[in-house]
């Protein structure tokens, strides 16, 4: 998958979880926790967010893959040698986060645009992010379901409303 984004050696995790918290509060979010296991790459994003009185409370969780230490190990040979590199593994270790994280931004940020010009309403936008009270995502639940939405089953099911 090609990369679209440059990478902007001044940014930081830190720096883009700043900019995704400020994002965040400006749109009115609220209890943003982050819980991060660098040992098994994850790092989660969980925050909650009314859009107004009358908008139901959505409590939404954002999974992000980051390279484990076994991954930072793995990529951190030496191309020509094969052999681990001290060097190529501190520059991988420094870059940890930035790029999964800079995404993250750029997409929340696209999202709460998408609101803003009343394109998607905040439930469309958060939709597959909702969390549960067991902590499963909406998505996480209707993704094994995924399949009957294929073709033939669609188009089985459309017949199905019409014919009556």
């Amino acid at each position: 998958m090609p990369k679209i984004y440059l990478k902007n050696p001044n940014e930081t995790p830190a720096n883009y979880k700043y900019k995704i918290e400020k994002l965040l509060r400006k749109w009115g979010v609220e209890n943003i926790s982050w819980s991060e296991e660098f040992n098994i790459g994850v790092s989660v994003l969980r925050f909650r967010w009314q859009e107004n009185s009358d908008s139901p409370l959505l409590i939404s969780k954002f999974v992000i893959s980051i390279p484990s230490e076994d991954d930072l190990t793995d990529q951190s040979k030496d191309n020509r040698t094969g052999k681990f590199s001290d060097k190529k593994y501190n520059r991988l270790k420094n870059e940890l986060g930035n790029k999964e994280y800079r995404a993250l931004f750029n997409l929340l940020k696209a999202l709460f645009i998408a609101v803003e010009e009343k394109i998607l309403s905040p439930s469309q936008i958060f939709f597959p992010w909702i969390e549960d009270f067991d902590g499963q995502t909406l998505y996480d639940k209707i993704q094994p379901s995924l399949h009957l939405t294929q073709k033939e089953n669609v188009i089985k099911a459309l017949k199905g409303v019409t014919d009556d």
